[in-house]
């Protein structure tokens, strides 16, 4: 007896998972496509809309900078503002022992140049002499040390003239009758390096000072106070 042979169900499920199998198989080059479309993507970030353009960036940094130099100005006003108002109160203070001079002698002291004392010098500065003895000292109080020194003036060790101050030597043994506007003569010069009490000004050796906003301290006759450039206006 002849028996009809059927495909088994078992048959049927293997062709259908090696069909599966196959349609699930790469075809060549797709692996390749796919990294290369990654890659397009990776490095199309670049144009992201999100992301700072190169003059942004500029501007970013621009703005720090701005913020850096607000900060340091403001550091320096915030040290110089005291130290320069106690300067400007010592050259009023000194101005007034001037005038004191001018009222009993009829004239402005000599300026204490280098070289031996000068009994008229407005200050003796010179290693022999007593500075409480300076001329001007017997017409004011508190004459000498920190009176004649700038707080920001760090470097009066170093030198022969230990004070910030000088007298300027136009100035110099002027008599009363000559000083008509007294709001217009400078008598004390803060010197970045003074070698002795005169300021000549114009002088390499004689250079106002920079330690305020870039600025020297001045005294005038009248008893007002300026910040000067180092031409001395």
């Amino acid at each position: 007896m002849a028996y009809r042979t059927h495909d088994s169900p078992k048959g049927e499920i293997e062709r259908g998972t090696k069909s599966s199998t196959s349609c699930q198989r790469t075809l060549p080059g797709t692996t390749h496509q796919k990294s290369v479309s990654n890659r397009r993507t990776f490095t199309s970030s670049n144009d992201d809309p999100n992301a700072f353009t190169r003059i942004e960036l500029l501007f970013v940094l621009a703005g720090f900078a701005v913020l850096l130099w607000a900060a340091n100005l403001w550091r320096i006003r915030a040290v110089d503002g005291p130290r320069r108002t106690i300067c400007g109160a010592n050259l009023k203070h000194l101005i007034t022992g001037f005038d004191g001079y001018l009222q009993v002698n009829r004239r402005l002291p000599a300026a204490g140049r280098l070289g031996p004392p000068n009994p008229d010098d407005w200050i003796y500065w010179q290693a022999d002499s007593q500075v409480s003895e300076s001329q001007i000292a017997r017409h004011m109080t508190n004459f000498g040390g920190s009176l004649l020194r700038c707080p920001a003036d760090t470097e009066f060790r170093h030198r022969s003239y230990p004070y910030s101050y000088s007298m300027n030597a136009a100035a110099e043994n002027l008599p009363m009758q000559a000083l008509q506007d007294p709001k217009s003569v400078a008598l004390l010069f803060e010197e970045q390096t003074p070698n002795d009490g005169a300021c000549a000004l114009g002088s390499p050796a004689d250079v106002l000072a920079n330690r305020h906003a870039g600025r020297s301290m001045a005294g005038f006759l009248d008893g007002h106070v300026e910040r000067v450039t180092k031409r001395g206006r």
